[in-house]
């Protein structure tokens, strides 16, 4: 976990599962990037959002972009994992 750092922007990576390949999109989660993030939206087969719990004094801006992201209608009945972590140092 040493080498983990925050995404800036956007990586693209690619899966490849059986014959079937999948495009994973990994959105940075900067305020100044987050008005990108809807641009990918309708092409997502679904969604995984990722928590850092060790930035708890973060939670409350969690929440509200959380709830802006569950309420856009191109989000709206796709798969949604939500995935929470710590670091401990």
């Amino acid at each position: 976990m040493e080498n983990v750092t925050p995404t800036i922007g956007f990586a693209q990576y690619e899966v490849q599962h059986n014959n079937e390949k999948v495009k994973l999109y990994d959105l940075g989660g900067l305020k100044s990037f987050r008005d990108a993030w809807r641009h990918y939206y309708d092409d997502s087969y679904g969604v995984i959002y990722v928590i850092d719990c060790s930035q708890q004094d973060r939670f409350d801006e969690n929440r509200q972009v959380l709830q802006n992201l569950l309420q856009d209608e191109k989000i709206q009945n796709k798969p949604f994992l939500m995935f929470a972590f710590i670091i401990f140092c």
